[in-house]
């Protein structure tokens, strides 16, 4: 998988999460 397509998908998963109110601490722990 190009390092696009998972980049754009996790952009989209930010996003996603954004729009539940999830703070930006939670998704950059999740990531790690």
């Amino acid at each position: 998988m190009p390092q696009k397509s998972l980049t754009a998908e996790k952009v989209e998963e930010l996003r996603s999460l954004r729009s539940q109110g999830v703070s930006i601490h939670g998704v950059a722990a999740r990531l790690v």
